[in-house]
Parts: structure tokens; sequence; C-alpha cells
């Protein structure tokens, strides 16, 4: 899949050439090798659409031939040469007693019935793309191809007595491993695809399932709304550090660390995840994705935080077990910092090449991510996880926003609206259109996925930012002339109480639990949540 497809299973990737790091050149070299597999029986199963049995030898296949590379590599068989990825194009099963199709052939085979009963052995045909950078391809690569497909065959005879896995065994006398040109793959694949409709089963949607055109949409949406983020990110962090008022309040502390973690994600995203090339760039590739894995897993737990605050500011408003703002940001911190760290060293303790060069997409493009397994695992579960807690959150606090006095009016509703959007962005609900977008694959999930993970920092920069006035006076403060003095003002908590403010359009947080130190501002209390409702009411402050 191209780096869009990305987005289904992590979301907002974009991919831009990282500099400095090559050294050599990328090449590809593709290999078909097919046979009979002997301890397995060709079924009617094998003729169904969503076959198990195939998806599972396929993926035993696969384990075989990669087991093989990684003998390669540690005997040297590539020499001043580097072995930076395998993959499989395609795995295809039929009947051993057709044998091998014909590439130039177009008409669709039939199986006639009869042909469908239980039959010994399953013929296969595997299609593998090797990429190795090498400093003079003209010269080294000729040798190399033909070295692999040498070495294939003594690892088979001799090696594993033709004995891929425990699961696969493969006949001596049948079977075929040769080079296919870049140029006949595609249509091999095609006619495989046509003539027998079978392959090896994934559970992530590829993006050959998405139309060219589209895809290239999901690029343009990606680029404009990553761009947006890392400007709207960095001034919410900038405004937050340089306004002491700001600073001092929970919710922008976490505000702040969200941002942090969701920027550095974007950026390892933006200049980190296409594959890179050198002697050195398998290490600093392993380092990029895991790097990418741990601040993105931190984003999604200090939305958690967020959300678990929001909580309780807003439906746990008599909490008997209040801690003191230094304490609560403690543990958060550790939870949000030191938790995702742990995920990660786990991961690379479990599996040390979880990390790493894999090529994802049709055009053979690779990039710095992680392995199946371990994306499932360590990272596709837990966002999903949370992301399940802080949809709960959610409903709990609209529920509360709902139940607000005069908040049914008309007057209200664009209001209501916003602060609904707004804790949906904070919260990272959009990261639920992910898992739709890698499981079920509708092209609108893909669009929702792409357009709100994007989107999401600015939204961000936009609803807590932008439209807050808290955030509005501290750039007044910021951009004053006598810019000293005033945040010197701006720093006190003390409302004058001395003369009377009348007030027709308030800012005001309902349902807000009582703090010891409530903030005042322009005569909206602005709780620890930092959700404002517009109410058209007319006050009357009057010492």
């Amino acid at each position: 899949m191209k780096p869009s497809m990305l987005r289904f299973a992590i979301g907002i990737l974009i991919g831009l050439h990282i500099a400095g790091f090559c050294r050599g050149e990328n090449v590809s070299v593709y290999y078909r090798a097919s046979g009979v597999i002997l301890n397995h029986n060709f079924t009617k199963e094998f003729f169904t659409k969503n076959c198990e049995p195939c998806r599972i030898l396929a993926d035993d296949i696969k384990a075989g031939f990669w087991k093989m590379f990684d003998f390669f590599v540690q005997f040297n068989l590539f020499g001043d040469s580097m072995l930076l990825n395998k993959t499989s194009k395609g795995i295809f099963f039929r009947l051993p007693s057709l044998g091998e199709p014909d590439i130039n052939a177009t008409e669709k085979e039939v199986l006639q019935p009869d042909e469908n009963k239980e039959e010994s052995g399953v013929y296969f045909i595997m299609v593998m793309r090797v990429e190795v950078n090498m400093t003079d391809p003209s010269k080294d690569f000729p040798v190399l191809k033909e070295r692999i497909r040498n070495a294939c065959w003594q690892y088979l005879r001799l090696v594993v007595h033709f004995q891929l896995l425990s699961t696969v065994w493969l006949n001596k006398t049948g079977f075929v491993f040769k080079e296919l040109s870049e140029t006949q793959v595609t249509n091999y694949l095609d006619l495989l695809k046509t003539k027998h409709n079978f392959e090896s089963k994934i559970l992530l949607r590829k993006s050959d399932d998405i139309p060219e055109s589209h895809q290239n949409a999901l690029s343009i949406i990606s680029y404009v709304g990553c761009t947006l983020s890392i400007l709207g990110l960095f001034f919410t962090i900038l405004t937050i550090t340089l306004s002491r008022k700001l600073r001092r309040l929970r919710q922008n502390q976490i505000l702040a660390y969200l941002c942090v973690s969701l920027l550095a994600a974007i950026l390892l995203f933006t200049f980190g995840i296409n594959g890179m090339t050198g002697s050195d760039s398998l290490d600093v590739c392993k380092a990029m994705a895991a790097l990418l894995h741990y601040f993105l897993l931190s984003s999604i737990v200090w939305m958690s935080i967020e959300a678990y605050n929001m909580y309780q500011d807003l439906v746990k408003v008599f909490d008997t077990t209040f801690i003191s703002q230094n304490e609560f940001m403690c543990r958060a911190g550790v939870v949000g910092w030191i938790i995702p760290a742990m995920i990660v060293v786990i991961t690379v303790l479990a599996e040390p090449q979880s990390y790493g060069f894999h090529v994802m997409d049709k055009n053979n493009e690779t990039l710095c991510w992680m392995d199946a397994d371990a994306f499932y695992g360590a990272f596709l579960a837990p966002v999903l996880l949370l992301m399940a807690v802080n949809a709960f959150i959610f409903l709990a606090v609209m529920k509360e926003i709902y139940n607000i006095p005069h908040m049914c009016e008309k007057n209200n509703r664009l209001s209501h609206f916003r602060a609904t959007v707004s804790v949906f962005f904070l919260l990272g609900l959009n990261w639920l259109f992910a898992g739709l977008a890698a499981t079920v694959g509708t092209l609108v999930f893909h669009y929702l996925f792409t357009i709100t993970c994007s989107f999401q920092g600015f939204v961000i920069f936009l609803l807590h930012g932008i439209l807050k006035k808290d955030f509005q006076e501290a750039w007044h403060v910021l951009t004053a002339k006598n810019r000293v003095m005033e945040m010197i003002r701006s720093s006190s908590f003390a409302t004058p109480m001395s003369k009377t403010v009348s007030v027709s359009s308030q800012s005001t947080t309902f349902g807000v639990k009582e703090r010891a130190n409530p903030i005042t501002l322009n005569g909206s209390t602005v709780g620890e949540s930092g959700i404002q409702i517009q109410v058209n009411t007319s006050v009357i402050i009057s010492s």
C-alpha cells in the first residue's frame, strides 16, 4: 500500500524522502517460487473466497521463505550489499494436477465439478520481492541475483531437506525458483488473480482496493491537513508556554503535553517514515519507527488523560479523592510518558525485528514502521481500548452538556455543536475511524479517518485556542506594547469587586466542580475542563 494506506492502521500519513542518509542505490529483484506441498490436501474449501486454510498455509509458506533469507544474511550471502526488505506480492493455490499456469493465457480457466474433490497435495505459487541496497548495481546486481537463486536450492536440499517449516513439506522434483522481470510481475499477478482468485488473506485492507484517483485525493488531504496541524499545534504550545496565566491551569498543561506528543508524531510521519538507504540506515529506520510508535501511543494516552480530567470536572463533580494539581500532573506524566515507553521496550524485547523496513504498497515503497503482528498487539489493540473508554466518557460529558438549562434554545445550538466537536477531537475519537478503515475498508471510512486525523491538530488549535477568550487575551498581552507590565498584570487572579459589571453575552462553564482558585475572565467562570458554552443572559454583578 501507498503511504496513504498506512493511515488505515495508525492514520495522518504523508511521505517525504528523508535527506542525508542515502548512500548507494536501492534495487529490487522478483522471484517466483512454486511446487507441491505434500503434507496438505487440496479440498473444496480452497475454492471458497474466505479460505481460512489458505490464509494459514500462506503465512507458513511466507515464514519459511523469510527464514531462508535470514539464513542468507547470517552467512553473508549479500556481501557488501544490504538486504533492506523482503515481501510477498501474492501466494496462490490450485489443484496439484494442474501445475503451472501459462503466463500468456488470458482466458479464465474453469475447474470442472469432479475436480473439486479432495486431492493429495496443494500446488502453490508465491511471488516475492527482495529489495537490496548496493553501491554498484550495474556490476554487482546480476551476480547477486544468480547467487540468491543458487543459494535457495542449496538451502532447500542441504539445510532443511525441502521442509520450509514443520507444516510445509515440498516435493523435491517439482519445485521451481526463478527470477521474474519487474515488467512481467504485474501481468503475472493479474493472470493468477483472474484465473484462480486465490491469494494470501490479510486482515488489513490493501491500497489496491482504492482507485488511484481516490488515493491521490487522500494524499492531498493529508498534505494540507498535516501542514495546518503542525502550525496549529506549534502555536498552541507556544501560547501556553509564554502565558503564565494559561500555564497555571491544569487543562492547559494537559493540552500542551498532548500537543507536544501529537506534533512529534506528525513530524516523524512526515520526515522519518519513508525508507532510507545506506549501511547505517537500518538502525536509523528502526529508531524512527520506535519513536513514531512511542509518540503515537503517548498522544492517545494524553487524550485519555484529558478525557479523565473532563469526566472529573463535568460528570463526577463532587470528588472525595481530591488531590493537588502538582500530584495529579505527576501521576499523569508517568501514565502519559512512561507507559508508552514500556510498551515500546516490551515490543523490542519480544521481537527485535518488529521495527524496520516494510514494503506496504503496490508500488513497492519501503516504509519505516512495524510488522503486522506488532502493529496489532502493540499499537492497534491499546489504541482501540483507550478509544472505547474515551467514547464512554464522551457520551457522559455530552449528556451533562445537553442537560444544561437553556441549551435547547435555538440561539445556543451553534455553541452546543462547537462543544461537541471540541470534545470529540480532544478525546481523539476520530481514531476509531482508523479501526473501521483498516478492517471494514469502506471508502467513506478512509476519507473520514484521513480528514479527521490530518486536521486534528488544527481543529484543536481552532477550538481550544483561537476561539477561547483566555487564549485571545494571552495573545493580546503578548503582542501589547508594554509586554512586561501586561504579563505581570495577567498573572494576577484577583477580580475587581469595587465596580458594577453588566454582561449581556456570557461564556460560562456549566457543571464544573468548584476549585480552590476558580478563574473569572470577563464575567466567565472557566473550570478545569476548559469547555465553554455560550449562553445569552443578562447578568448584573455588583460589589
